[in-house]
């Protein structure tokens, strides 16, 4: 039976509608749906909680299905490569912020490449802010 299965019955057997799982969980009535159609999986909070509030072990709800383990990979493989490539370009920020400094210091800052300056300080605060969000 697929996870989508399982939170269907379980919802089910609890007497819980849609919605009252959706205000236990914090997400919409609409994440529920589309859960049980498996449209969509759950995050692994919400496997976690789902876990909990079914009274069945973490195997009992996701054993089986095949397509969920899978899923799973794949979204922890996109955020690991997400993560290197956000990375990487925010070393290269860094090198150009790094440079254009460099250079200005050099000349006693009587030439500055502002937008170089800027430009390459605000994609350093950009990548930064994506690498939080991605951990």
């Amino acid at each position: 039976m697929s996870i989508s299965e399982k939170i269907k019955v379980l919802r089910i057997e609890k007497g819980w509608s849609q919605k009252k799982l959706a205000e236990m969980l914090n997400v919409s009535s609409q994440a529920i749906s589309n859960w049980e159609r498996g449209q969509s999986y759950p995050d692994i909070s919400n496997i976690i909680q789902l876990s909990d509030l079914f009274d069945v072990t973490l195997d009992e709800l996701i054993k089986e299905d095949i397509n969920f383990k899978e899923e799973l990979i794949r979204k922890n493989l996109e955020k690991k490569i997400s993560v290197v490539l956000s990375s990487i370009i925010l070393i290269i920020f860094i090198g150009i912020f790094g440079y254009f400094t460099f250079n200005a210091i050099k000349r006693n800052f009587k030439e500055i490449n502002y937008f170089a300056l800027s430009v390459s300080f605000l994609g350093i605060i950009y990548f930064i802010k994506e690498i939080q969000r991605n951990n």
